[in-house]
């Protein structure tokens, strides 16, 4: 039974007062619902500051909320309960419930139109989703967020174009990763949201193996949290350092960065944290054959693991094993190993045994050694019998542990040989996917590549049988019925050679249109200029193109300047017959190696959920999957269209 908090109760008591108590009754009904809403607000403003740090108080404050919103229909504070009820159970792991509550308090905000609230929720979801290693959903939600963000100027700009950059980190698309922290860098962030990015363009350099650039971003780090005195912020760049050096094997100065994280762990009394960081000290002490200090720290990790009843103590264990065998105290290191071994039942058996024997070798050789420093201070006592047994118990002992050395050596050749053939194997197993992936995507690029030929070859038919067979014949019949009419001519002849006349002139426009874009003799700026100049003479509505830098757009290659002709032309047939717009915004801009096209219009939109791609859309889809680029549409019933582009070009 969920217990709830004495404050949670009071706003409860207090609703239902307002609602069902009459002494309430001399005040109006817009008062009492003015009263009823501060009180939701000032439970949902208290769940709120604790999302981040108790999210069981959040749940619980904002399902209590979201009661009393539902009773007083106070949908605002539907909304809000809702979408704090998703950044709680994101918060938690929990994926279900976090999924539905964000998606119901979208389409509330959405009703409401509340842009500030459809960027949290479309930012949790991207966090969710991120979470759950859904990284392509992920990328959708953080970047449909950041739009609405920038359009309204939210703070979350910043946040947002962090998110984005650490999902492109988790899929090992560093440049893209770099280019959003970048981002983030010029919009002048306050001093603790920096320390984090330059710490993310550090673990970026780091994954990519640059670790001179990958220090110097975590030393700017570092510099930051010092000016504004925030150890817990020292932590991040400090210990990514330390996984630099352990990674390069400077174990001395990886040993001098974790005695910086511990000092900070104990001041902060961060016991869990301080267990791992213990442990680490003692790896690299092991490594420096210090095997005293060594055996001291990992038994402190081991003290708070024992009080926090860390799941995996079975890994300090291994480590004290090891260290005691290094230093010799081979029943100490049999001690913990068999404890090692009991708390992961899920060892290897070979490996397992092997470990063991080896342990349990050493320790009876040392014994025997023992014994024989005692039979020979006795050898003198004894006869000659007993000198040729000891002999005898002597060569026996050095040919079992030279059988055992032989042994241990064998299998140790024979597994490295099994994980060789195992790696071997799978990276066979890995180029042989990606060979077959790189075959299926060339077919697909060549049957988009044929099919795009064959429409071209089809246009250029259909608008050679437009130009010489029906202009030419609209052609002819106005000429024979300017001459069988004579000089005077009624108005409605008139009218019917003014229609012949418009009819052959738009049939000659849409025989050129067909016709495949002479890129070679013609500046591509101008080519489609010259397009939308045809467009707006023949349809209602104004057109803006923008382009930007034209020099530079004028030198595409060849295949690049023809496909996104015919792009441009997919799209405005799309709003001719479709949109029902009265303006349409083009902007074509080269940065960099990527050229964009976004294309918007103010016109009814659809249903990208109930509408199926008709050939337009197909085509336009073959198209930018033939220049390997990224399509993405954005658009809502009466709301308009945006149809935004990005080919990579090749300089």
């Amino acid at each position: 039974m969920k217990i709830l908090h004495p404050i949670v109760i009071s706003h409860i008591v207090f609703t239902l007062i307002c609602l069902h108590n009459p002494c309430y009754a001399k005040s109006s009904p817009d008062q009492k619902q003015t009263e009823i809403q501060k009180h939701i607000d000032s439970m949902l403003d208290y769940a709120e500051e604790q999302v981040a740090t108790a999210s069981g108080v959040t749940i619980t404050y904002a399902d209590s909320a979201l009661q009393l919103s539902k009773v007083s229909e106070y949908i605002p504070g539907e909304a809000r309960s809702y979408y704090l009820l998703g950044a709680a159970y994101t918060i938690n792991g929990d994926f279900d419930p976090a999924l539905s509550n964000l998606n119901t308090a979208l389409q509330l905000y959405d009703e409401l139109n509340d842009e500030q609230g459809s960027v949290g929720c479309n930012k949790y979801l991207g966090r969710l989703y991120h979470y759950s290693g859904h990284r392509d959903q992920a990328l959708r939600f953080y970047i449909a967020a950041l739009k609405q963000a920038e359009q309204i100027n939210s703070s979350e700009v910043i946040n947002l174009t962090n998110n984005i950059g650490t999902v492109y980190l988790d899929e090992e698309r560093y440049d893209k990763a770099i280019e959003y922290f970048e981002r983030c860098l010029e919009m002048q962030p306050d001093k603790s949201i920096k320390s984090t990015i330059l710490s993310n363009i550090g673990l970026v350099y780091r994954k990519q193996k640059d670790y001179d650039q990958a220090l110097e971003y975590l030393k700017r780090s570092l510099k930051i949290c010092h000016e504004i005195g925030d150890i817990e912020c020292e932590l991040v760049p400090l210990g990514l350092a330390t996984d630099i050096y352990m990674g390069l094997e400077k174990d001395s100065l990886a040993l001098k960065y974790s005695y910086e994280i511990m000092k900070r762990q104990e001041k902060l009394n961060l016991r869990k944290a301080l267990m791992v960081t213990y442990n680490r000290i003692g790896l690299l002490y092991m490594y420096l054959q210090q095997q005293d200090s060594s055996i001291r720290y990992f038994k402190k990790s081991m003290v708070i693991g024992k009080e926090t009843n860390y799941s995996s103590m079975h890994l300090i264990h291994a480590n004290l094993a090891f260290v005691y065998r290094d230093a010799k105290q081979y029943e100490q290191a049999l001690e913990h190993m068999l404890i090692h071994v009991k708390l992961k039942d899920s060892l290897f058996t070979l490996e397992k045994n092997r470990i063991t024997e080896e342990l349990l070798a050493k320790y009876d050789a040392e014994k025997q050694l023992k014994e024989i420093e005692i039979l020979q201070k006795e050898k003198e006592l004894q006869e000659a019998a007993l000198e040729r047994h000891t002999l005898t118990q002597n060569v026996a002992i050095v040919g079992a542990a030279l059988i055992l050395i032989v042994s241990v050596v064998i299998l140790i050749n024979y597994q490295q040989k099994i994980k060789a053939q195992v790696l071997l194997s799978a990276k066979t197993r890995e180029l042989n996917e990606q060979k077959k992936m790189e075959l299926i995507r060339e077919n697909e690029i060549k049957a988009i590549k044929a099919n795009i030929e064959g429409q071209e070859k089809e246009r250029e038919r259909i608008a050679q049988e437009l130009h010489d067979g029906v202009a030419g014949n609209l052609a002819g019949i106005k000429l024979t019925l300017a001459n069988f009419s004579g000089k005077e001519q009624s108005p409605e002849l008139q009218k019917v050679i003014r229609n012949i006349d418009e009819t052959y002139h738009e049939v000659r426009s849409l025989s050129h249109h067909l016709i495949p874009p002479k890129i070679r003799e013609n500046e591509f700026v101008e080519l489609i200029k010259n397009y939308l100049d045809d467009l707006k003479r023949s349809h209602a509505f104004e057109v803006h193109f923008g382009y930007h830098p034209q020099a530079e757009l004028n030198r595409l290659p060849n295949q690049i300047k023809t496909e996104v002709y015919r792009i441009i032309q997919e799209l405005m047939n799309n709003i001719i017959k479709h949109a029902k717009a009265d303006q349409v915004d083009i902007q074509l801009t080269k940065l960099n190696e990527s050229l964009n096209l976004m294309v918007e219009d103010n016109g009814v939109g659809f249903d990208t959920t109930a509408t199926s791609e008709g050939i337009g859309l197909n085509n336009i889809n073959s198209r930018v999957k033939l220049l390997e680029g990224e399509i993405n549409i954005d658009t809502t019933i009466n709301r308009g269209t945006i149809v935004d582009i990005t080919i990579p070009v090749d300089n």
